[in-house]
């Protein structure tokens, strides 16, 4: 997972990594794991969620849903472009 958010920040402008988060079949996948250990396979959808910078984490929560919105277009042509070189 954090191999993927390097990637990721590379590809989106230098996003810092604390600021992202991954989401798979409705979990946020935490950073020491691997995708593989999810069964994340071609095909399946990965979300890519930029959280805001400098906020306090509750408040993150209603600030969430708007932003996976507006990331999903962007985000999962990067993942599809990017997802058999982030499993290697």
């Amino acid at each position: 997972n954090l191999q993927v958010k390097d990637v990721l920040v590379t590809k989106l402008n230098n996003v810092e990594k604390s600021l992202l988060c991954l989401i798979f079949s409705g979990k946020i996948l935490k950073d020491h794991e691997k995708l593989q250990a999810h069964n994340i396979g071609d095909g399946m959808a990965l979300h890519l969620v930029v959280r805001q910078g400098q906020q306090n984490r509750p408040s993150q929560a209603s600030t969430t849903a708007p932003s996976q919105n507006t990331n999903n277009s962007t985000s999962n042509s990067s993942q599809v472009t990017w997802f058999d070189y982030l499993l290697k």
